[in-house]
């Protein structure tokens, strides 16, 4: 197993004598450094450009503290007499200031050794947003890696690559289109009660962007963790899609929702119970209680990720249908001008988990701010003046 398929958290001192004893020499996948980057600005630039390749590439491991001879591992002598925390925090800052766009997603993971000192291992994901650019000083240039290692892309090679970032964006708004149709016609892995759902999706980056396939259900994930957007986990099992999690049916063993994993690590959630039309009243959106259980929702579906190692970047798609004519429940006392919604489906812009923002509910904010937009009022009220998410009513 090489060490794109390893958790980062399962790498460890043994993992790194296994890659010295099998002799695994660079590639495009993996680079060996015996010291960690200096002060210096062209060992800065040596680093940024080694970062940004990964990122642009396929991405991929610095290994720090490991001597190599020809790209072959000799040795873990480790990095010693420093401080483990603040040279991560140092050269953190330096990928944070150094690279443009910003690479999302990056990890550290500090390894002790037995014998004394630590090897410092970087993973950097293949970037949703690449090409990034080394802008340090006077150095702007990009790079990408090959088997020989990293090298400066040429114009064509640029061009080609703002290209392939353009189609990742469609393939994942292709995706979410095409299964809010399928939703919409009924094309659904359980039958569904209800005219109007809320529909979510987290969609990985990796999944659409990645050169190594997953398949989480071969991986051996399960349903534990996972629920629908009721809250609610009546029955599951795998199916051609991967692997679903349905709400308790009715006796035409029809549900209020569910919960579909995709194969490589998306996530659908659909809820039919929340939107409802009751005779001739007009309809409603409970302002409070579907923020909370989306929330709620997203951060368990996240942290099910995680758990079976699919890392940020990850999409966060927010899709009403049959919503026409809906109007949001307010506080008594509000005199914004509460207006039904327009059309029938609301495909609300997207936000991106890049793991930066731990407060899921405040990354959430643009999504429902546009639902409540949607209703004429210009923001959603169950938000605090520093943005944190405090519900007014139940």
């Amino acid at each position: 197993m090489g060490l794109m398929e390893c958790r980062l958290e399962a790498i460890d001192e043994a993992v790194l004598e296994s890659l010295r004893s099998r002799q695994v020499a660079e590639d495009r996948f993996i680079e060996y450094k015996s010291a960690l980057p200096g002060r210096a600005d062209g060992e800065k630039i040596e680093f940024l450009a080694d970062v940004s390749s990964f990122a642009n590439a396929s991405g991929g491991h610095l290994l720090y503290g490991v001597e190599e001879d020809s790209g072959i591992p000799v040795a873990i002598p480790g990095v010693a007499s420093v401080d483990p925390d603040a040279e991560i925090n140092r050269l953190e800052s330096m990928v944070r200031d150094g690279l443009d766009p910003r690479v999302p997603g990056i990890e550290w993971k500090r390894i002790p050794l037995a014998a004394g000192g630590h090897v410092f291992v970087l993973r950097i994901p293949q970037s949703w947003a690449r090409p990034h650019m080394v802008a340090f000083k006077q150095h702007s240039r990009f790079y990408s890696r090959n088997s020989a290692g990293k090298y400066a892309l040429d114009v064509t090679e640029i061009r080609a690559a703002f290209v392939a970032t353009e189609s990742i964006a469609r393939r994942i708004r292709d995706f979410r289109i095409d299964r809010v149709a399928r939703i919409v016609a009924g094309d659904t892995p359980v039958s569904l009660v209800g005219e109007s759902a809320i529909i979510l999706h987290l969609l990985p980056v990796s999944a659409f962007a990645g050169t190594v396939r997953r398949d989480l259900v071969s991986e051996g994930a399960g349903a534990q963790g996972l629920q629908t957007l009721t809250g609610g986990f009546y029955h599951w099992r795998y199916n051609f899609d991967g692997l679903l999690v349905g709400d308790t049916p009715n006796e035409k063993g029809a549900c209020i929702g569910y919960t579909q994993l995709f194969r490589e690590g998306c996530i659908e959630a659909v809820n039919t119970s929340t939107l409802r039309r009751y005779g001739s009243a007009t309809p409603t959106i409970p302002s409070v209680s579907y923020e909370r259980r989306l929330v709620s929702n997203t951060e368990e579906c996240l942290s099910y990720l995680s758990r079976y190692g699919v890392q940020p970047p990850i999409v966060i798609m927010l899709t009403l249908t049959g919503v026409r004519g809906f109007v949001m429940a307010l506080d008594r006392g509000v005199t914004w001008d509460n207006r039904p919604i327009d059309r029938d489906t609301l495909l609300v812009p997207d936000v991106l988990f890049d793991g930066t923002e731990p407060e899921v509910a405040r990354l959430m904010r643009p999504c429902f701010d546009a639902v409540w937009n949607a209703c004429g009022l210009p923001r959603s009220l169950n938000y605090d003046a520093t943005g944190c998410w405090q519900p007014r009513r139940g």
